[in-house]
């Protein structure tokens, strides 16, 4: 279905498997995205998302695309029906990962992002996004600070602050300041 200014349509899928090569080359692409963005990670926690199950939420991907039909953002989420509404939390929110985020492409502008969320939110209905474990980086985090409403979403944290560590352990070690290292 075609629909806005900035992106050219909007693809819901139910399956990760039908998003795999997009979702490999969006996060290759965008160095802002942890490992817990990794397609490989987010299978198992579609997979294995009992918590998600219990709680009786749906697995969705939403796919957006530009007007080359390239894929532009990947938006995973768990729609759970709580009391008239929709919760839509990031895929991982019920599972170990430390941060979660969109997958999207480094070229992405702010008012696509947030018009493919908003689209996401009509298109569901009745739809509030409740945010956690969002990086301080991200751009998702750029639109909750200045593009979205307070009626639009929920933050439930404060973004969390990435902390680039070295290649390996001796890298890291010394980072660290002699107190701590003590310690």
């Amino acid at each position: 279905m075609p629909w806005g200014a900035k992106v050219g349509r909007l693809v819901k899928h139910t399956d990760i498997r039908q998003v795999e090569a997009s979702w490999k080359k969006l996060h290759h692409e965008n160095k802002n995205l942890s490992v817990y963005q990794e397609y490989a990670f987010c299978r198992v926690v579609g997979r294995f998302s009992s918590i998600a199950t219990k709680q009786r939420c749906k697995n969705i991907i939403y796919e957006i695309r530009d007007h080359e039909d390239q894929t532009i953002l990947l938006v995973p989420l768990h729609l759970c029906k709580m009391s008239g509404r929709t919760e839509a939390y990031l895929w991982g929110e019920f599972s170990q990962a430390a941060y979660l985020d969109c997958i999207y492409s480094d070229r992405i502008t702010p008012a696509a992002f947030r018009e493919a969320l908003v689209a996401i939110a009509q298109d569901i209905g009745n739809l509030v996004y409740i945010l956690s474990r969002v990086p301080s980086t991200s751009r998702l985090n750029d639109l909750i600070t200045g593009g979205l409403t307070a009626a639009e979403f929920v933050r439930k944290e404060w973004p969390c602050v990435r902390i680039d560590f070295a290649d390996d352990f001796e890298g890291y070690l010394g980072q660290l300041s002699k107190q701590t290292r003590q310690n």
